[in-house]
């Protein structure tokens, strides 16, 4: 699960829903292995606008 997250490009909360998990969770044990996650960048959400 957690190597799946560390792909390029691959969404830690898409893998943990797809695979019936809380995406919380996932973050966190990945936090606890001392594996950073990056956050989203604002082009990845739609109607995403900075004021």
């Amino acid at each position: 699960m957690i190597s799946a997250c560390r792909e390029p490009g691959v969404s830690v909360a898409g893998v943990a829903l797809a695979n019936g998990l809380n995406p919380n969770q996932v973050h966190r044990w990945m936090r606890e292995r001392g594996i950073a996650t990056e956050p989203a960048q604002a082009w990845q959400y739609r109607g995403y606008c900075v004021r």
